[in-house]
């Protein structure tokens, strides 16, 4: 087995599920931020998508 395969396989089932659950969770955090109706929904939802931002960030690195 190559080293080429295991990076394959590792982008398509491990890192790409990861990441794609990071950008769900951006969303949900941008949506709530959008929808906040007070200052504490707010910072949940900042805190939201900055977990999933840099979620994104470290999965686009590997």
């Amino acid at each position: 087995m190559s080293v080429s395969n295991g990076i394959k396989g590792d982008r398509s089932h491990g890192c790409l599920i990861i990441i794609h659950q990071c950008v769900v969770l951006f969303m949900a955090g941008s949506a709530l931020c959008g929808a906040a109706p007070d200052m504490k929904s707010m910072i949940v939802g900042r805190a939201m998508a900055g977990a999933g931002g840099s979620g994104m960030y470290f999965g686009v690195l590997t």
